[in-house]
């Protein structure tokens, strides 16, 4: 929906959508008994914005969230993993930088909003957050964030939040499962914690 629609439309619609699932559940073939919430990147961004929206209206949350590399901090605020940005081909600062402004109002606040930036969420809103797992490269700019996240979550009570990193992988490494070998491990070890999330068997069809 960005540039022309803002948020927080992208967070709004994916609400409403989730809802007709929920109440359309047989429609769909499912009887959702268990559900995971999952997104890469600005998708992160929004899995764990709608969770927050669930918990703000009682809606039935998921059973648990899988992220990868998710963009949780929508201020142009640096850390230590940003500063990569002033050289990473996958993620520049200057595409950083327009993302967010894509994304992001002009007159918004997102260190004051934690449904555009989760990692400033109070305790009280993360106290009942849901299983959690993020993966993330180690060269990644968006990693602190993830860290944040977990770090956040954990202190305020959740006794499931997971961070994992490989050493090599950058933004986007789904997108390069083809080429690369660990790009390839690390989608099967998201598959395995969505499987487990779901009480399912992961079955790796290629090994």
């Amino acid at each position: 929906l960005a540039p022309e629609y803002k948020y927080p439309y992208q967070l709004e619609e994916v609400f409403s959508s989730y809802k007709w699932t929920l109440e359309n559940c047989g429609v769909l073939g499912t009887l959702a008994e268990k559900i995971v919430f999952c997104g890469d990147s600005a998708g992160g961004n929004l899995a764990v914005a709608l969770v927050m929206k669930c918990l703000q209206h009682s809606v039935r949350i998921p059973d648990g969230v899988v992220l990868a590399y998710p963009a949780l901090n929508l201020t142009m605020q640096l850390s230590a993993s940003r500063v990569l940005a002033m050289f990473d081909p996958m993620m520049p600062y200057t595409l950083l930088k327009l993302c967010l402004s894509a994304y992001v109002p002009d007159d918004s606040d997102a260190a004051n909003d934690h449904f555009l930036s989760p990692v400033f969420a109070p305790e009280h809103v993360l106290k009942d957050f849901p299983p959690l797992s993020i993966f993330s490269g180690a060269i990644d700019p968006l990693l602190d964030d993830s860290v944040q996240m977990i770090h956040n979550v954990r202190k305020a009570g959740g006794d499931d939040a997971r961070l994992r990193t490989y050493e090599n992988l950058p933004h986007g490494f789904l997108g390069m499962v083809p080429i690369l070998e660990e790009a390839k491990q690390a989608s099967n070890d998201i598959s395995r914690r969505i499987a487990e999330y779901l009480g399912t068997e992961f079955v790796d069809y290629k090994a």
